[in-house]
């Protein structure tokens, strides 16, 4: 039990530590503690009229308006701590703030005039803890009840002049806990899209990094592999291999500091030229059918991780010995397509598609495109990426170019 409570205090000291210590969350939470302040001020300056008649009287009569105060601003404070928590839609908080306005009505219908300030505060309090029908009722009640008992007190002009009090009171104390809640939400609203910028950040690295070291890295090892098996048949072959398999992790490591620094800058027409020469080093006969599209930077980057991620994954995960690549426009939509025949790629018995096509979705994703991949009927594996052409131009009327290489 001490445990518990030692943890308790504990917590309430963090939190008023966190929400009242300089520089707490920045401009948000010093405007919160400013007008905590003003709120305190003007609450204990509208106090004084209830506190004075406390000492206008002796004995039980005081002790028992003492209590009567003592209970409505318990109940008062109780409920605007927890509004400033972000704890105003509870149960309990709400029937708290019902109770503590109707006490406060009570009083101010029993002592008099004096007592006309509770009653405002309260019914602040209230406005911000209810919410919907619930909060209707119970103002028109309240406001009917208040009228009753201003007119039995007060002539017609002073009755107005009040309720003018009580609606203006009403507002600053609704209108200062808004603007605290307020605050604090801005400020972690701040700091949540700070989080996902920086989340956004480290998965865009993150896709980046595999999907330039990916390829570059699986074309490493089966040159590895290549020379693993041609070291004793042909060892000046197996030589000029490790030559390039210097040559690719020189350029892997580039690439790797290129996107690191984020200065990446990718083109369609050199990626699909780099995919055909390393498929074609690998023993993959290589086609490649380019309609002369005019493409947009964004859109020819992307294209050109399609055809990266997709050449990788045919050295990678299949025994292709023949792969396509085609460009061409199609019902105002660029469509990039990769086929190879070969076992089916093992990243399809995920149901993510593997890291490599999730990279793939996601690029086209900001550019409104679709990404398709899927095994053929007739054997092999299909890749097709569509982005909408809505700003680029395409060169209509020109023939497509074939390039056709043999390894």
């Amino acid at each position: 039990m001490a445990t518990n409570s030692k943890a308790k205090a504990n917590r309430r000291r963090s939190w008023l530590y966190r929400h009242l210590r300089p520089g707490a969350g920045g401009t948000g939470h010093v405007v919160g503690v400013l007008a905590l302040i003003g709120l305190a001020a003007y609450m204990a300056l509208i106090s004084t009229y209830p506190v004075r008649t406390l000492f206008e009287v002796n004995g039980v009569e005081r002790a028992l308006r003492t209590s009567a105060f003592v209970l409505w601003l318990g109940s008062y404070i109780f409920c605007a701590v927890n509004v400033l928590r972000g704890r105003r839609r509870s149960r309990l908080i709400q029937a708290i703030a019902v109770g503590g306005l109707a006490w406060s009505l009570l009083l101010f219908w029993l002592l008099g005039m004096n007592w006309a300030a509770p009653p405002a505060l309260s019914f602040s309090v209230m406005l911000l803890c209810l919410s919907g029908k619930a909060r209707g009722a119970v103002t028109l009640g309240c406001l009917g009840i208040y009228f009753a008992v201003m007119s039995n007190l007060f002539s017609a002009g002073d009755t107005i002049r009040s309720l003018e009090e009580f609606a203006l009171s009403t507002l600053i104390f609704y209108a200062i806990p808004r603007l605290v809640v307020f605050a604090r939400e801005l400020e972690d609203t701040r700091t949540e899209l700070a989080g996902v910028a920086v989340s956004e950040q480290r998965l865009r690295w993150a896709r980046d990094l595999h999907d330039t070291l990916g390829r570059g890295l699986s074309v490493v090892v089966l040159k590895l592999e290549l020379v693993e098996r041609l070291t004793d048949r042909d060892a000046e072959r197996a030589a000029a291999e490790l030559c390039e398999a210097r040559a690719l992790l020189r350029d892997s490591i580039t690439e790797m500091q290129t996107v690191v620094a984020g200065m990446r800058d990718t083109s369609l027409a050199g990626e699909v030229a780099s995919a055909r020469t390393i498929l074609n080093s690998a023993g993959v006969r290589t086609q490649v059918e380019l309609a002369p599209l005019e493409l947009s930077s964004d859109t020819s980057q992307t294209l050109a991780w399609i055809v990266r991620e997709g050449a990788t994954n045919v050295l990678r995960h299949s025994d292709s010995t023949v792969c396509e690549v085609r460009l061409r426009a199609e019902s105002g939509h660029a469509v990039l397509e990769l086929t190879s025949d070969g076992a089916p790629i093992r990243t399809m018995q995920l149901p993510s598609g593997g890291h490599g096509i999730r990279g793939m979705r996601e690029r086209l994703a900001d550019l409104d495109g679709e990404l398709e991949a899927s095994v053929q009927t007739s054997g092999g594996f299909l890749l097709r990426a569509t982005v909408p052409l809505t700003d680029l131009d395409s060169s209509g009327g020109a023939a497509d170019r074939r390039i056709t290489a043999a390894g």
